[in-house]
């Protein structure tokens, strides 16, 4: 039976709630989890400017990166970017000066015990060398109107669309053909003429034209000179250009380097498809012959909006020119993949977008080792919407039906915002990801400075600037730390989802954001899968929808299309026959045109089967051990199934917000939780789960608290949770023995039961075996540090040694010049005195209002940094009963500086840089700490 319970609220810091208890975990380890090993720190793009540097300015970043246990490296050489000057030197690309640097980088890596990548395609392979012929082709084509019954001789005009040299000729063009159709509204194929052999090499038509009215077209194929910067980039249809390539980027340098030097080489990346519309080549038609069985160039015509045969004739052409498209493109990342292999190299790739339209983006994930998507930090000037922002779902996707454990993404691009962005503001960005489904996130960007001391350094236009000259680079370890235990769990065990989408075939399709769906309550989880997937790896078990890797889905749902494959179509009806639940409408007819009239005869043989012979708004058909439904949403579906939300959200604050995501290791249930608003939130998780104790695993200090509040009643786990702003956690559910009842209701002084412990005072506890007991609170007391503040100030940027706050204020608020614009990190030091015993006691340090990150140090301990809100640390511990020692190191960002110095001659600034954003009419950011700092002392209150 179940029961309504008003639960009480937890404080997951532990200042209302429960004291951490021991707990013993089988499938999790804690001491992993404290202290996560290197390999689930995240990585970073080293971005390099295409300009000369030293081997010291190397050594320098990669011994700062190992300090802060990043562990993975990825170098990108692709200059300044965004149009912006670039460096004032240049360094090419491949020379042999550019290969001694690398060379140093991977031994450094070797030595330091770093991983090191390198991306040889920026937004698709590109670089300086590419050929125009070796470049990425697009379909171009003219027209010329003329009247039969004679002899015609005429100059064929290119079309526009190629480019021309000086001497007025291509670039590079190459004829595909040059046919003639009648001058009519619909062609047949066989009035469809090629007369490419009445043309001379010179573009010269010698030929007899039949009576009537004709348009002649000329179909060729040239370059689309898309390019990065001087960056062209290669032609995608084609692997056989692809060694070369290789070799001159990377490969001869390894080659030349013995194995155990090239030993920290790990991977070769490539960046998001940006490359444009990969179109045609010397190959492609042959290519076409080979997958769709049969000769495209009657059909070409099409391209120029002509009608062959009928529209859906040529609507069936062009699914099968874009599907020809789409398969060579995947074939380049397969390609690409085999030759990494070779090398003993593994392939980490941005194989599925952003702008990536013409393939299916899941298949060349596939040939991704470690699939890549890609997600930017929250900005007002650039891919502002989450749906902009998140590009995640297919590379997710991928992962989890290929069975590739390890997701990446590049993290926090940007373009506007430079050097604004601190730990706190990317937190609920990284924590959307996480709940995306990514577990390895890789920074963009480490900005390479040549220059050993410029600050903040030379830098790529875009991107979060996190790197040895950001003002908080000293203080990110336990900000590195969070992302590490975060990503050390979601590398554990497998996803727990419950649908399934049939991608189709996955072209001109970009649902990128998990949230952008509205096909099913958010409280359930979704992948898409593509038809390789459904023909290679699907089963059906116990009326689950199984992969090899262990996930399995409740339903399958098709997209709202009419078209469908053959081969997709005959596994469905295997599946359904086994047991499946398939969702989706009734497919009409095939997608290409080979033996259309056949296959589509037999895709209305099985349909009818399946879907029935008449259609109904409602379909709800038990076909073998499965079913076919239409017209019925998924929430529905699932319901009818007993399958309930994996997550819901009860007895909710009226603004809370909250994502999540579920995997399950062993016989253990892992949830993380996402606050997604920046303010305090509560509320009832219900959980679908029972028969296991919870355990809150908080990434932020590393602690495992048992939750000994909640009601399991024996379908759901359900648990008041309250959340810091913008706070994550996992709940992690585990199977114990000899388990003490759990706390199922709490009633207050004032005989409420809406809240825990917020108060001192009398309360009782209700046990889940039907106990109770009676407990008194003492109150929790507060020492406000109200004397002034000794703060020193780094004379290098401009602040001053030593200066007496008698009040905390915001430096841009003082009057002194060098607090005013200060940037960097300012030491405060006080004195407080403790009259009363804390021996047993919980004390935590508040600090207040502060910006951006401190570090504290109390009675000579370091105890680490504030970096999240409500910047609270708990000192229990190393405070003490009489006089105390407080030393609080607070770190702002750039900006303030560098609107500083543009009150300064250029000589006399404290700054350096390539990026010229900030004016005088700037305003100043908030800095330092504004208080109040006191201390909160929690009295003991035992175990329940």
């Amino acid at each position: 039976m179940k029961e309504h319970v008003v639960f009480i609220i937890v404080s997951i810091l532990g200042l209302w709630g429960f004291y951490p208890l021991q707990s013993q975990t089988s499938s999790l380890n804690k001491e992993s989890f404290f202290s996560p090993d290197s390999i689930y720190y995240p990585g970073v793009w080293w971005w390099w400017l295409r300009c000369p540097t030293t081997k010291e300015a190397i050594t320098l970043d990669l011994e700062e990166m190992k300090a802060k246990k990043i562990h993975s490296v990825q170098l990108l050489d692709f200059g300044t970017g965004g149009g912006k000057k670039r460096m004032p030197e240049y360094l090419e690309l491949a020379s042999p000066e550019w290969n001694e640097l690398v060379r140093h980088s991977i031994l450094e890596c070797k030595r330091l015990g770093l991983e090191f990548g390198v991306c040889i395609a920026t937004s698709g392979c590109a670089a300086p060398w590419v050929k125009p012929e070796d470049s990425q082709q697009k379909l171009v084509y003219s027209m010329v109107k003329i009247q039969g019954g004679k002899s015609v001789k005429m100059e064929m005009p290119y079309s526009a669309d190629v480019k021309m040299n000086a001497e007025g000729m291509p670039v590079y063009y190459q004829d595909i053909s040059l046919l003639a159709v009648p001058d009519n509204e619909k062609i047949s194929k066989s009035e469809v003429i090629d007369i490419s052999d009445y043309m001379t090499d010179k573009g010269f038509v010698n030929w007899n034209v039949p009576a009537g009215n004709w348009k002649i077209f000329r179909f060729g194929f040239t370059p689309t000179f898309r390019a990065m910067n001087e960056f062209k980039y290669l032609d995608h249809l084609r692997t056989d250009i692809f060694d070369e390539y290789y070799q001159k980027y990377i490969g001869r340098l390894l080659s030349s380097m013995p194995v155990e030097e090239r030993s920290a080489v790990k991977y070769i990346v490539s960046d998001s498809w940006e490359a444009g519309i990969a179109g045609w080549n010397l190959k492609f038609t042959k290519e076409f012959v080979k997958r769709r069985g049969y000769d495209p160039i009657p059909y070409l015509p099409v391209f120029a909006n002509e009608i062959i045969e009928s529209q859906d004739v040529s609507q069936r052409f062009m699914n099968d020119y874009k599907q020809t498209v789409s398969d060579l493109i995947a074939e380049h990342y397969h390609y690409q993949q085999e030759v990494a292999h070779k090398n003993g190299l593994l392939t980490m790739c941005e194989a599925s977008g952003p702008h990536q339209k013409q393939s299916d983006a899941l298949l060349c994930q596939k040939y991704s080792d470690v699939p890549m998507g890609e997600f930017w930090a929250r900005s007002k000037t650039h891919r502002t919407s989450l749906k902009q922002r998140f590009l995640t779902k297919e590379a997710v996707s991928a992962g989890h039906i290929y069975g590739k454990n390890i997701i990446s993404a590049e993290s926090f691009t940007s373009v506007g915002p430079q050097w604004e962005e601190d730990p706190y503001f990317l937190k609920p960005t990284a924590d959307r990801a996480f709940c995306e489904g990514i577990n390895k996130l890789y920074f963009h960007t480490y900005p390479h400075s040549p220059s050993l001391t410029a600050k903040p350094g030379f830098v790529y236009y875009a991107g979060t600037y996190i790197n040895r000259n950001t003002t908080w680079w000293n203080y990110s370890l336990d900000w590195n730390t969070y992302l590490a235990r975060n990503q050390y769990i979601l590398q554990q065990g497998t996803p727990v989802v419950d649908v399934c989408i049939y991608y189709g075939t996955g072209i001109e399709k970009r649902i990128q954001y998990k949230q952008d769906s509205v096909l099913m309550n958010p409280g359930y989880q979704y992948d898409y899968v593509n038809s390789d997937v459904i023909l290679n790896q699907m089963s059906v078990q116990d009326g689950k929808i199984c992969l090899p890797n262990g996930i399995s889905y409740e339903l399958l749902v098709l997209p709202e299309e009419s078209r469908i494959s053959i081969e997709v179509l005959e596994k469905i009806r295997e599946m359904v026959y086994a047991g499946a639940t398939v969702v989706g409408p009734r497919p009409v007819c095939s997608i290409g045109l080979y033996k259309s009239t056949e296959i589509d005869y037999q895709i209305k043989s099985i349909t009818n089967l399946l879907w029935g012979e008449v259609d109904k708004p409602v379909i709800d058909r038990t076909v073998g051990n499965g079913k076919i439904i239409y017209g019925k949403n998924i929430d529905q579906i699932l319901s009818e199934k007993k399958i309930e939300p994996d997550l819901k959200i009860e007895n909710k604050d009226s603004n809370f917000s909250l994502d999540f995501i579920h995997r399950r290791k062993m016989e253990s249930d892992i949830y993380y939780l996402a606050n997604l608003k920046e303010e305090m939130g509560c509320a009832t998780l219900s959980f679908r789960t029972s028969g296991k104790v919870p355990y809150i695993w908080n990434p932020v200090d590393g602690t495992v608290i048992e939750q000994r509040v909640y009601v399991d009643n024996g379908e759901r786990i359900h648990i008041p949770c309250s959340f810091d702003p913008y706070g994550s956690y996992f709940i992690v559910f585990e199977e114990k023995e000899n388990v003490k009842p759990s706390i199922v209701s709490v009633t207050g002084p004032d005989g409420s039961r809406s809240c825990f412990f917020k108060q001192g005072g009398n309360y009782q506890l209700t046990y889940s075996n039907g106990g109770s007991k009676n407990i008194t609170i003492a109150s929790t007391r507060y020492l406000t540090i109200n004397t002034s503040w000794n703060v020193s100030f780094s004379t290098e940027m401009g602040g001053p040694e030593s200066v007496e706050f008698k009040n905390l204020i915001s430096w841009p608020e003082s009057e002194n010049s060098g607090i005013k614009y200060y940037s960097g990190t300012a030491s405060y030091q006080n004195t407080f005195m403790i009259e009363d015993e804390v021996d047993g006691a919980k004390v935590f340090l508040d600090l207040g209002e502060l910006y951006n990150v401190a570090e504290i140090v109390l009675n000579g301990h370091n105890l680490g940094t504030c970096w999240l809100k409500p910047f609270q640390k708990e000192v229990s511990g190393y405070v003490k009963q009489g006089r105390n020692e407080i030393e609080i190191k607070v770190t702002n960002l750039w900006p303030n500086r560098l609107i500083g110095d543009q009150f300064l001659p250029e000589a006399e600034r404290y700054t350096q840089t390539n990026i010229s954003k900030y004016t005088r009419e700037d305003t100043l950011r908030p800095s330092g700490l504004l208080g109040p700092v006191r201390l909160m002392i929690v009295p003991d209150r035992g175990e329940f």
